[in-house]
């Protein structure tokens, strides 16, 4: 064995025992103030809910303002959420949004909104035609354009059935619409209620 070689093995030995020596003058200072009733070797407080709260709304905020400042002065409307029923009293509903870019700590708003059913209010389901309806609806589409008929509009592939409060039951996913920028809103007062 070298003289190199019988070095290192020194240092890393040493090494190994000076750190298991540290190791238990830790624990058995830490055991120490236990026992006469503090803490211990607690370096960092835990932070408080609230704190914790605070500072994460903080951060949320400066990510906002940095991405207004990157998008410029481009206000969007945000007129449309999806949604799961939470509650349906027969004349309005509740519905957790999932679309929006809300956050319920930062913004101080429930991600569960009231849904205003106004007399107003289109409440529908829509669904695909059959390929053999949607053929026959645009060959007499075509047929109509060919004979100099333009005023016809081209069909749809999907129609649309009309529904009452009482078909959203707890569960159902819906695309709620207003006139409103419902993006901080926590009452809603819709124009449709889509069923998904």
């Amino acid at each position: 064995m070298d003289y190199q070689t019988s070095k290192s093995r020194y240092i890393l030995t040493s090494l190994a025992i000076i750190i298991v020596i540290t190791a238990f003058i830790l624990v058995g200072l830490n055991a120490y103030l236990m026992q006469k009733g503090g803490t211990g070797l607690s370096i960092v407080r835990p932070a408080s809910q609230e704190e914790l709260d605070e500072s994460y709304k903080l951060g949320y905020e400066a990510a906002r303002s940095k991405a207004d400042t990157l998008c410029g002065d481009i206000k969007l409307s945000i007129n449309s959420f999806t949604g799961t029923v939470i509650s349906n009293d027969g004349k309005n509903l509740v519905v957790t949004q999932e679309s929006l870019m809300s956050d319920p700590i930062a913004d101080g708003i429930s991600d569960d909104r009231t849904v205003l059913i106004t007399p107003n209010t289109k409440i529908i389901k829509t669904s695909k035609k059959s390929n053999q309806q949607f053929m026959s609806e645009l060959q007499a589409y075509e047929t109509a354009q060919n004979a100099g008929n333009n005023t016809q509009k081209p069909p749809e592939d999907t129609v649309e059935q009309i529904l009452k409060i009482s078909d959203l039951s707890i569960g159902s996913k819906v695309l709620v619409s207003s006139n409103q920028d419902v993006m901080f809103l926590e009452t809603v007062s819709s124009t449709i209620v889509q069923l998904q």
